[in-house]
């Protein structure tokens, strides 16, 4: 029986003065959250992947708690893959406040 990794993201943020600032910055598993420079007040962070690629079965649990007028970009600077290798599904959940 196939097993996977889960990998688990938080990401937080407040409001205040018109900027966006960070709160919460915390991730375990085959990625991982780093802050970049805010652009116009916008809080910006990267996912970086800490393996060479996801695998079928692995797992991405990402929770991201904003409160209100934040303004926050994520992306993925590496192109991330996940490959079918060992032919099941991966799952991910997520939470957006």
């Amino acid at each position: 029986m196939p097993t996977g990794t889960t990998t688990r993201i938080e990401i937080g943020c407040e409001e205040g003065g018109g900027a966006t600032r960070l709160t919460a910055l915390g991730a375990s598993g085959l990625l991982r959250a780093r802050a970049l420079p805010a652009r116009d007040g916008v809080a910006r962070v990267a996912l970086v992947q800490t393996a060479a690629s996801l695998l079928s079965g692995d797992h991405i649990v990402m929770t991201v708690d904003c409160g209100p007028g934040c303004r926050l970009e994520l992306v993925e600077v590496a192109g991330m893959v996940a490959h079918d290798v060992r032919g099941g599904p991966g799952g991910r959940g997520y939470a957006v406040r």
